[in-house]
């Protein structure tokens, strides 16, 4: 399944681009995403416990299930707080 990543912020800067959009297996969760994210951009590992994720412009939890880019969702990651 393919979604569309969204970054802000530090994270932003930290990957060097605004989105990706990334083939994940079907039935996959944030948690799963999250992982894969930070095996491809090492750089997220250092703004792990200040990220909060969304999924359709709502916060989600990690058991959260992924919807596909084609149903026009986005997974967004904010910094929960300012990174200096």
């Amino acid at each position: 399944m393919r979604i569309q990543v969204c970054y802000f912020a530090a994270l932003r800067e930290a990957v060097g681009r605004p989105a990706e959009v990334l083939d994940i297996p079907a039935g996959a969760r944030l948690a799963d995403l999250a992982r894969l994210l930070e095996a491809r951009h090492p750089a997220i590992v250092a703004h792990r416990h200040g990220l909060r994720y969304a999924v359709a412009q709502r916060f989600a939890e990690p058991d959260t299930p992924l919807p596909p880019l084609a149903c026009g969702r986005r997974i967004r990651n904010r910094p929960e707080r300012p990174v200096a």
